[in-house]
C-alpha cells in the first residue's frame, strides 16, 4: 500500500506542477502560452464556432472561467478532504487523551459529532469515483481516520463492528440526550 500512495502522490504533484506551469506561462510570462489554457481556449472557440457563435460575447470570459476552474478544483478537493480528515482524526485524539469528552453533549444538535459522523460515510464512498489520484488518496486517508475513530469509540464507549454500527450507536446515544 505504501508503494500505491507514493506513486498517487507524485501523480498529484505532477498534476500540480503542470498547472502551475501552465498558470505561470499564462499570467506571468504572456509572450508563451500555457499549453492547458491554449487548449481550453481552442476548444471553447471551436466549439462556439460549430454553434455559429450563438454565445456572442460570453465565450471568452467563460473559457477564462473554465481555466480557472480547471487550475483550481483538484486543489480545493484536495485541501477539503484533507482538512475533513485532520478534524477527525482530531476526534480521535481527542478521546484517547481526554476519554470523558465521549460524555459530554453539545447543546446544539446542529453543531454536534453526532448529527454529521453518520454522513461521513457517504463522504468516504466519493473520492472513489473520482478519476483524480489526489482525490481518490485523499479519500483512502479520510477512510482510515474513520477506521480509527470507530475502533476508539466502539474499543472505549460502544458497540459494534463496523464503522456503521459503531457511528450510528453514537448518534443514538448522543441524540437521546439533546434537547
Amino acid at each position: 500500500m505504501g508503494l500505491m500512495n507514493t506513486a498517487i502522490t507524485l501523480v498529484g504533484v505532477l498534476l500540480i506542477m503542470v498547472g502551475l506551469r501552465d498558470m505561470f506561462h499564462q499570467l506571468l510570462h504572456p509572450p508563451s502560452h500555457g499549453s492547458l489554457s491554449r487548449g481550453v481556449f481552442t476548444v471553447v472557440w471551436r466549439m462556439s464556432r460549430v454553434m455559429k457563435h450563438r454565445l456572442g460575447t460570453a465565450v471568452g470570459p467563460g473559457a477564462m472561467v473554465l481555466v480557472i476552474v480547471l487550475w483550481v478544483q483538484p486543489a480545493v478537493a484536495a485541501i477539503a478532504l484533507e482538512q475533513l480528515t485532520r478534524d477527525i482524526a482530531q476526534s480521535c485524539i481527542d478521546f484517547n487523551q481526554y476519554g470523558e469528552t465521549y460524555y459530554f453533549r453539545e447543546q446544539h444538535a446542529d453543531l454536534s459529532l453526532a448529527r454529521y459522523l453518520p454522513y461521513t460515510l457517504e463522504i468516504r464512498a466519493a473520492p472513489g469515483a473520482s478519476t483524480s489520484p489526489d482525490v481518490q488518496l485523499s479519500g483512502e486517508r479520510f477512510g482510515f481516520a474513520l477506521q480509527k475513530l470507530s475502533e476508539k469509540l466502539s474499543h472505549e464507549f460502544l458497540s459494534g463492528n463496523t464503522p456503521q454500527e459503531v457511528f450510528a450507536a453514537y448518534t443514538a446515544d448522543h441524540r437521546a440526550h439533546q434537547r
